[in-house]
């Protein structure tokens, strides 16, 4: 086994650029999630007084893509420009520096959800009605 690279990035093509060229494939960069993160993504999940999973996955999927979205590549807006990244100057739970809603609504809905997801799964935070029950 070898130890976790915190600061490792890897690229993500949305499942919609994937039949596209090399060329015009939008490349967004994932980073890995800090076990601090990870927690924070976990406290969305929870059980209610009559034992029932609840998730805040609106909150969920948000935190993820301000963790874990370091970066995109070849991501052009209407106008033909290159798309950068851009973040708030404040942070959320003094840990995470929230993505700018200019930038963040410049992704379709169902690719932000698709980005948050593979962010979640690839850093191991899901968690399982089991993992609710147990903690």
């Amino acid at each position: 086994m070898k130890a976790v690279d915190i600061k490792a990035t890897r690229d993500y093509i949305p499942e919609c650029d994937r039949k596209l060229k090399a060329s015009e494939q939008s490349v967004f960069e994932l980073g890995m999630l800090s076990v601090r993160e990870e927690r924070l993504l976990e406290n969305t999940v929870g059980m209610n007084t009559e034992g029932q999973m609840f998730m805040n996955i609106g909150d969920q999927h948000y935190l993820a893509l301000c963790m874990g979205l370091k970066g995109v590549r070849n991501f052009i807006d209407a106008e033909g420009n290159e798309v950068v990244v851009e973040r708030e100057k404040g942070k959320i739970h003094g840990v995470v520096r929230p993505l700018t809603d200019s930038f963040l609504q410049k992704i379709p809905k169902e690719v932000r959800l698709e980005i948050a997801r593979e962010i979640i799964d690839g850093s191991g935070s899901e968690v399982s009605e089991e993992e609710v029950k147990n903690s």
